[in-house]
């Protein structure tokens, strides 16, 4: 049997494929566009035997995964190569895709591929549910902000506060301004579409037994609980609470030479939706009501630097308590002391 190794350089409307030998001879080199039939008409005429085996790697973008689901059922072991690490090895003076589509080929052949995580279906379901919904809320808040404006611009001071406040919008249409009614219906509309994802949330927030965890720590609600669980998809990819703190973004970048370490701001790679949504959390934590320890923790960091480095400080802090939750499947308890931050993180949990 002939082992063959196939690289894609994958972009929008075309893609670049070459396939080399065991021996880095190219059997195989052609431009493709991306339509499922352009696809199986090139999978037909890739130079392959029934004996042959062929690795094929292509990195997630452009809409990769049905690229990736159809090179599986035409018999493919796919990879899926991770393009920030493949970058660094690879890095190289001449752009090319046929370039990069080789160079993904020979480092499957070398065994020296950086893989990336494929979360499953069931994972980029709920991932496509909770963007979806941030879309529609940012689009929703950006319609609210642009009717406070009008409302200003016409001398309706007194009304600006109804903007915020569904119940009392018919206040505003009460004014008969066209254009007011006009944002109103937009809004409504956007509440309409908001709804029923809000409300397949929580459905999946109440029956996930991780989500119910989660949510016993303050601040973290049915709505942030689903979102940090369909952004990470498997926690124990994860070994440690730094590294998801790392893969969301939320750890400082860092610089060394001459055994000199300098650190700068955070990196803000990852996810982005999950970093977004532990800062959110943090900012829920505005006082010791909401929970002692953590509100400490946030005034310590903010005295000896600023109130937005400690809010960032405290939305790490809740992943690193979120990685304990869901690798040791235990419940948080909110420990009212001054100095319980500065203990071992394990004293912040209770068997579940």
């Amino acid at each position: 049997m002939t082992k063959t190794y196939l690289g894609i350089d994958l972009h929008k409307r075309i893609s670049s494929w070459v396939l080399i030998s065991e021996n880095r001879e190219v059997l195989y080199k052609q431009t493709v566009k991306c339509t499922p039939d352009k696809i199986a008409k090139a999978i037909d005429k890739l130079p392959l035997s029934d004996t042959d085996s062929c690795e094929c790697t292509l990195e997630p973008v452009c809409g990769w995964r049905w690229v990736r689901e159809q090179l599986i059922e035409a018999g493919f072991n796919t990879h899926t190569a991770n393009p920030l690490k493949t970058k660094l090895i690879a890095s190289s003076r001449m752009k090319y895709d046929s370039i990069d589509a080789q160079t993904l080929a020979e480092l499957t052949r070398a065994d020296f591929l950086p893989e990336s995580y494929v979360a499953p279906n069931d994972v980029m379901e709920l991932r496509a549910l909770i963007r979806e919904r941030v879309y529609l809320v940012h689009t929703r808040s950006g319609l609210k902000i642009r009717l406070k404006s009008l409302v200003d611009a016409r001398g309706y001071h007194e009304l600006r506060d109804t903007c915020l406040q569904k119940s009392k919008q018919g206040l505003l249409k009460s004014i008969g301004d066209e254009e007011i009614n006009r944002l109103l219906s937009l809004i409504e509309s956007m509440d309409k579409h908001i709804a029923p994802l809000d409300s397949a949330i929580q459905k999946f927030a109440r029956k996930s037994e991780l989500a119910k965890l989660i949510m016993t720590i303050p601040a973290i609600g049915p709505i942030s609980a689903t979102t940090i669980i369909a952004e990470v998809g498997d926690f124990s990819r994860f070994k440690s609470a730094k590294q998801l703190a790392s893969y969301a973004g939320l750890v400082p970048s860092q610089r060394s030479s001459a055994g000199i370490a300098k650190h700068g701001r955070i990196t803000k790679q990852g996810s982005k939706y999950l970093r977004t949504t532990f800062v959110e959390c943090a900012m829920r934590i505005r006082d010791k009501e909401s929970d002692a320890p953590l509100y400490d923790f946030y005034q310590r960091v903010r005295k000896a630097s600023s109130p937005m480095k400690a809010r960032v400080a405290l939305a790490r802090k809740l992943a690193t308590l979120v990685w304990y939750i869901a690798t040791t499947n235990k419940v948080y308890n909110p420990l009212h002391s001054k100095d319980s931050m500065n203990r071992n993180d394990s004293v912040l949990f209770s068997g579940a």
